[in-house]
């Protein structure tokens, strides 16, 4: 479990619901479960375009779009930037107003600071210096989210368009998809949500390819928050389950089939570590199992991504302060994260297969609850006793670990709001990363910086009295809190559940929440990114 307290330097976010039209063919489903949930994602963006987002260098001199519309209107935006004392530099926004814009563009232009990447910004001493290619693309998501801002305060309506900023299609839609998203449909009056758009002359097909693939990303990141905003008493794990197979029901798309697993099949998998956590709570838990092909060679091994699915964390027997405790809701967003990442890689239609695993309960206290001092048999035949029933997250991830072995993986890869402890390690800018290898860490880290969701890599190994002690009479114990390093042993501990197989281990708790505390859903980007460049490779 992780106690709450989190945040993320990521740019403020507002909501939409913005989807491209894709050609979508047959799919598989394998589950009994009612699928009632309506979700709908709006197909439209013909609505009036009422503002335009275009881009001043760090020099700054105006992109050639921005260029154009101050010569059609007699220097009017370059007047304005300069009175305010624009400088091009990230952050810097200004509307500009036209009571009688150009023909077919909008009354509102949107100018944003581009910058540019600083040599001493891209040196990272953690084994890899990002390109600066990379840095921009990272520039390019916080200018679109700037601008879309910017307009939105200026009254825009319906349709934000967009210039492609830094030459870069992808991040520029991922910035304005994600800077549109907003979570407030328990408001009583929620704001009318705006779409975005790509400039309508822009018109080359390999620019609105990238584009469409920026926005398919961001779309499904912008799922895995609702995921993990949505209260626990309606994302229960049913609720979760019945979600996942609607969004995939709806989307119709090829290669995809999805099992709903439930607490029969965990016993029948002897999964004593996952039964255990959901002995606490009323509410059924589900094993979420979802494989999509996208490349037909059988000989392609696929990539299995498993995502912790605690639902609600109260921390059990072991029950957590009071303080924040609501933030607990989003202790499944890892498994909302890897949802995300296959419904994306699906709607691409990556050349690649991957197999996401799910494990959803509750972790509740009860007098059915398991205690302090129970031992539990994990599925590969260990024997764990729990030292305290708030390291739950190790426990189910480790059943579905041993699970994902005998899939016939080339790599598994865990994402889970793990450890408070990966916070004060370090702090809501990185993602605590746990590789078995230094090929894979590069890969990962690769992925990381090109989605802007940088990754740093701890140790794996040398915490092994942490977890096999003298004092426990079985196998392993799940917690060792006079060791410190928290995150490092809750690490070690899963690697004991991956065999010989290449393992990622992703700790997403220091950056599972935005500055307005919403949840991020961060490590979306860099997993479609990470499986993206591994089907290049094959």
């Amino acid at each position: 479990g992780i106690n709450a307290e989190y945040g993320i330097y990521f740019f403020h976010i507002i909501f939409l619901n913005i989807i491209l039209a894709t050609t979508l063919d047959s799919f598989e489903i394998n589950s009994d479960l009612n699928t009632s949930f309506d979700f709908e994602m709006a197909t439209d963006v013909a609505t009036t375009v009422s503002g335009l987002v275009v881009g001043v260098a760090a020099n700054n001199e105006f992109t050639p779009l921005a260029k154009k519309i101050d010569e059609l209107t007699g220097g009017k935006l370059r007047a304005e930037w300069d009175i305010i004392g624009g400088k091009g530099k990230a952050g810097e926004s200004l509307v500009i107003l036209l009571p009688s814009p150009p023909s077919n563009f909008p009354q509102r232009i949107a100018l944003v600071g581009l910058d540019s990447p600083a040599p001493a910004d891209r040196k990272d001493s953690n084994m890899f210096e990002a390109s600066e290619s990379q840095f921009i693309s990272h520039l390019a998501r916080n200018a679109a989210s700037t601008g879309f801002r910017a307009l939105k305060g200026a009254g825009a309506k319906g349709t934000i368009a967009f210039d492609i900023l830094f030459n870069d299609p992808k991040a520029t839609a991922e910035g304005a998809v994600l800077g549109s998203y907003k979570f407030d449909q328990f408001k009583s009056n929620p704001a009318k949500p705006i779409n975005v758009s790509l400039w309508s002359e822009i018109t080359d097909k390999s620019t609105v390819d990238t584009w469409n693939q920026g926005v398919i990303i961001a779309e499904a990141q912008c799922i895995a928050r609702d995921f993990a905003n949505l209260p626990s008493n309606i994302m229960t794990p049913t609720e979760f389950a019945n979600r996942a197979v609607d969004i995939f029901t709806k989307a119709n798309l090829p290669n995809v089939e999805i099992k709903v697993h439930d607490r029969a099949w965990a016993e029948q998998q002897k999964m004593g570590m996952f039964i255990g956590v959901t002995k606490g709570s009323v509410e059924e838990p589900r094993f979420v199992e979802i494989h999509y092909k996208g490349n037909s060679d059988a000989s392609i091994k696929p990539v299995i991504l498993v995502g912790k699915g605690i639902t609600f964390d109260s921390g059990g027997i072991s029950i957590k302060p009071a303080a924040s405790m609501g933030d607990m809701k989003a202790d499944m967003t890892g498994a909302a994260s890897v949802f995300a990442t296959i419904y994306a890689l699906a709607r691409i239609g990556a050349p690649i297969n991957v197999i996401t695993l799910t494990p959803l309960c509750e972790n509740m206290p009860s007098g059915n609850a398991q205690k302090p001092g129970d031992i539990v048999y994990a599925r590969n035949g260990l024997t764990v006793e729990i030292d305290n029933t708030d390291a739950e997250g190790r426990l189910i991830l480790g059943d579905a670990l041993s699970y994902a072995t005998e899939l016939n993986p080339d790599t598994i890869v865990d994402v889970a709001t793990l450890t408070g402890a990966i916070r004060i390690a370090l702090g809501s800018k990185y993602t605590g990363a746990f590789a078995t290898d230094t090929e894979l860490w590069n890969e990962y880290c690769r992925a990381a910086y090109e989605s802007g969701e940088p990754a740093w890599r701890m140790p794996f190994h040398g915490y092994t009295d942490a977890v096999k002690t003298r004092a426990t009479p079985a196998d392993l114990v799940n917690a060792n809190s006079a060791s410190g390093a928290g995150s490092c042993i809750a690490a070690w501990f899963l690697l004991q559940f991956v065999g010989n197989n290449r393992y990622l281990h992703l700790d997403i708790a220091g950056v599972m929440q935005l500055e307005d505390r919403s949840m991020s859903a961060t490590s979306v980007r860099s997993l479609v990114q990470f499986c993206l460049n591994r089907a290049a490779k094959k």
